[in-house]
């Protein structure tokens, strides 16, 4: 059953307890990563908007229960009696109902805060201001409680709303959280040809947004894209960084944007293949007629999650070596976590000796962070330990490009092919 028709039953019917009201609460995490085009920002906010169904009409009614606790999510329980005991498929809206919004937002950690709003928009699309919130002086914002149409809490049930805070360094808009429940994961994330397997030299890059409900697992994904207007197809891939894998689910292209590519309405996936894609486990591939095989790619990952996809080659090495040695690099570290993955894929190198991350900014040697472990089946492949943990010091300096691959060879023992991580 799509959520569209999931909420028609709840808004259409009253308590059987005899209560007319019924409350749902949406918590909402605001980033820079879910803006459209994303922004690369150190600030946080976090709201709560709350929508209030007042019934009017006594001849309808649902018993519901709704929570935002993310620890464990629990399920909706929708029951509905009709006046004559016949249960209709969708009853239309008892006369008298009322739907009152409120919400608020806390901005304190958000500098040079110029407005706040409610925006109409799914993940990955901008769209009008909807509400305005007023400054309340002490750091938060607020929209008092006003009534709205059955239309509008129809849109905002069904994620269609955002928040939006503007700044003067950016007044398009800072940070941005999608309003959805709490068993609603969010996803956003790059597309670019460094993060093929092996790696496409191509100006063309893309953005990917999705949701993902983990009680129906519906998926819905938008990818925009550009410099690939001559596309021909786009597809969910499974496989995770730095390998390949087979198709999952085909994008269909916007029938009135080209650049873009979004899943079919209503895309279901299996509960394994949902529980994979939320352990990054899934890429977008967009494949064009001059690269068949994919000229952009993107990792399915949520927004606390930096992917680092480069080239390792001799002219880095400080001072450069000349060598025809090559490699891909791929790296993955979860910010909620502080968990450091590396895969390094060498060519032309098969008698490495060693490999490892280093500290060190461009044009600068430094000192081993991460020893890499080389693959017992294949000699050109270069890994990181299981359960590498940064400490807060050495996570920043890796997120601002101060850490760099380096593949030691017995011909160059200081190394013969570098990539930084960036």
């Amino acid at each position: 059953m799509s959520k569209h028709v999931i909420w028609a039953l709840l808004i259409s019917v009253v308590s059987l307890v005899g209560c007319h009201d019924e409350e749902f609460t949406f918590d909402v995490t605001l980033s820079g990563a879910q803006q459209v085009p994303p922004v690369e920002t150190m600030a946080t906010a976090s709201g709560a908007v709350t929508l209030l169904v007042e019934k009017g009409d006594e001849e309808h009614f649902v018993t519901l229960t709704s929570t935002t606790n993310k620890n464990p999510p629990q399920k909706h329980e929708h029951k509905y009696k009709h006046k004559d005991d016949d249960p209709d498929p969708d009853p239309g809206p008892g006369e008298g109902d009322t739907y009152t919004l409120s919400a608020e937002v806390d901005v304190s950690n958000v500098d040079n805060v110029v407005s706040v709003h409610i925006h109409e928009g799914s993940i990955g699309t901008n769209g009008p201001v909807a509400f305005e919130f007023t400054d309340n002086g002490d750091g938060t914002m607020s929209v008092e409680s006003t009534e709205i149409t059955m239309e509008q809490a129809d849109m905002l049930m069904n994620g269609e709303w955002y928040l939006n805070v503007h700044t003067q360094q950016n007044p398009p808009g800072e940070l941005r959280g999608q309003i959805v429940d709490a068993n609603t994961e969010i996803l956003a994330f790059v597309l670019d040809g460094n993060q093929e397997v092996p790696a496409v030299d191509t100006d063309a890059s893309g953005l990917g947004y999705a949701t993902l409900n983990t009680e129906s697992y519906e998926l819905d994904l938008k990818v925009i894209t550009t410099g690939v207007d001559d596309a021909e197809a786009a597809h969910i891939h499974e496989g995770e960084i730095g390998t390949n894998g087979g198709v999952a689910v085909f994008l269909e292209q916007n029938a009135e944007d080209p650049t873009v590519w979004q899943t079919p309405e209503d895309t279901t996936l299996e509960a394994d293949v949902a529980n994979t894609l939320l352990a990054g486990g899934h890429y977008v591939n967009v494949h064009t007629p001059g690269v068949p095989s994919g000229e952009i790619r993107g990792q399915i990952v949520n927004e606390m999650v930096k992917i680092f996809a480069f080239g390792l080659s001799g002219d880095e090495e400080v001072p450069p070596v000349v060598t025809d040695g090559s490699g891909d690099g791929y790296v993955w570290f979860d910010r909620s976590t502080s968990v450091l993955s590396v895969l390094v894929i060498t060519s032309g190198l098969e008698g490495a000796s060693a490999a490892h991350v280093h500290e060190g900014e461009v044009g600068a040697n430094g000192g081993v962070v991460v020893g890499l472990v080389q693959d017992g089946s294949d000699v050109n492949v270069w890994r990181s330990p299981d359960n590498v943990t940064l400490d807060e010091d050495t996570a920043n300096t890796l997120l601002a490009g101060g850490h760099y691959i380096n593949v030691h060879t017995p011909e160059v023992p200081s190394g013969e092919v570098r990539g930084q991580i960036d």
